[in-house]
């Protein structure tokens, strides 16, 4: 007979799994159908996202939330995706990144070129199809070395 209580503090053979913590996704991009598309499909796919016109509300963002992934836009109007990521990666180096051009004034592979340089994890041309964005954010997906960002870990 079994006389061990119920609630002993014994070790279970499995771990207790935990539902995965939503991907927390700051999107910038300054071409408004764009931005509301990429929100869109991400929220379906369960991701948290907040979004921003331009680098300098990307700023206000990041000040006031950590994030899991940026993923920015290059060309954009007053604080452009270049000195984003510049700042990003020296204020919040656990953040990933995904860096997105369509050109502007020069060629996109520059300007894409040039934020991997600068720390961007991952690139995209656009225009894009969206199933190359969703699995580099989201868990499972094809980047399962994905950056974690240990200050949302902790929340």
């Amino acid at each position: 007979m079994n006389t061990r209580h119920p609630l002993s503090s014994s070790p279970s053979p499995v771990p207790p799994s935990r539902p995965a913590a939503p991907v927390r996704v700051l999107l910038v991009e300054d071409d408004d159908t764009l931005r509301r598309a990429l929100r869109a499909g991400l929220e379906r796919h369960g991701c948290v996202v907040a979004d921003a016109a331009d680098g300098n509300e990307a700023q206000a963002w990041l000040h006031a939330a950590a994030f899991d992934w940026v993923v920015t836009d290059i060309v954009m109007p007053e604080c452009d995706g270049i000195e984003l990521l510049r700042r990003l990666r020296s204020a919040h180096p656990h953040t990933g990144v995904v860096a997105m051009s369509g050109g502007g004034l020069g060629d996109a592979g520059d300007y894409l070129h040039m934020a991997r340089l600068l720390g961007a994890h991952h690139v995209l041309k656009k225009p894009f199809v969206y199933t190359e964005l969703l699995p580099l954010l989201v868990p499972g997906g094809a980047d399962a070395l994905r950056p974690r960002n240990p200050a949302v870990d902790a929340l």
